[in-house]
Formats: structure tokens, sequence, C-alpha cells
């Protein structure tokens, strides 16, 4: 980065409260849901997605970013280490491309028909 004229940003302190940016990604994904489908998500699987979506170890400033990578290592994740049983789990598979939606729209990917 140094060698394009970026500098490294700041990790330190609230930067990285990955707890902290969990909770406001979930409230802001839970009201677009609720905008978007009238009636709210399960609040523990969103609170689960995004607080292992954050956990991904994103810099600051690109939570949102969206990559088909992103989304395996994600799933593969929550294959190996969410349990089966829980309902929340079920849940999270199912919000997960809502997930991936919102965030593309947060990070301003355009959608199919080259609108945000």
């Amino acid at each position: 980065m140094a060698g394009r004229g970026h500098q490294w940003p700041d990790v330190s302190g609230s930067h990285r409260d990955h707890a902290a940016m969990a909770k406001v990604m979930a409230k802001a994904f839970g009201d677009w849901y609720a905008r978007r489908h009238g009636r709210e998500p399960s609040g523990e699987a969103v609170r689960w997605l995004a607080g292992d979506w954050v956990a991904g170890g994103t810099l600051p400033g690109y939570e949102n970013a969206v990559s088909p990578h992103r989304v395996r290592a994600l799933l593969a994740y929550m294959d190996d280490d969410w349990l089966p049983e829980e309902p929340a789990t079920a849940a999270a598979y199912e919000l997960l491309p809502e997930w991936v939606r919102w965030s593309g729209e947060q990070a301003g990917i355009p959608g199919p028909s080259g609108a945000p």
C-alpha cells in the first residue's frame, strides 16, 4: 500500500471492536430486512451472522465488502462450527443471501440492472 501512496488504516481502539461493529451491523440489517419483507428477521441468527462476518478480519471501512471467497469462507465456517440443531443456524442459512445482498448495497455494489 505504501508503494502506491496509501497508508495502512488505524486498526487500534474502537475501529477493531468487533462486538460493537457486529451489533451496529445486525441492527442496520434487521431494519433493512424488516422494510423489505414486512417482518423482523430472527434476531439471534442476525447476531450470529454479523458476528462471524465481522470476525472475518476485514480492515476498518471494509466491513461490508462482499466477494465469493468471503461468502464461501463464512459458509465453510458455519458448516464446521455452527450447531445444526439450533433453530438460529437454519434461520441464518436462510438469511445469508439477504445478508450478502444488504452488504453489497452498503458497499455500493450495483445490482443486476446496474443500479445500486
